[in-house]
């Protein structure tokens, strides 16, 4: 009996190996706002009081009362406060009182 619940517990350890490991992975996205990249575990990044949202499948930052006061690493220069890496189509969306200092 002890023989084939190891048996069993091996199969699906085997087979556990063979998921993707894609699946576990999180999807960082090209865009930076107030230094920080969204990726999809963050999708929302404070900005002062306010906060940015990224949208990823309609490619849509929206700004709600952002104050964005840094941007890029701190070997950049210049410094962004909004970054896209590669070609994508950005939208954005002002909510509220929003500025870049």
């Amino acid at each position: 009996m002890k023989k084939r619940l190891f048996a069993i517990l091996l199969c699906l350890v085997m087979v556990a190996e063979l998921l993707p490991t894609a699946v576990f992975a999180q999807t960082a996205y090209g865009l930076y706002v107030n230094g920080e990249q969204f990726t999809s575990e963050k999708l929302s990044v404070a900005c002062g009081e306010g906060t940015a949202t990224f949208d990823p499948e309609t490619e849509t930052l929206t700004l709600n009362n952002a104050e964005i006061t840094k941007g890029g690493k701190s070997d950049e220069s210049p410094k962004y406060g909004i970054r896209v890496v590669g070609d994508a189509d950005l939208t954005i969306k002002l909510s509220g009182t929003n500025s870049i200092l």
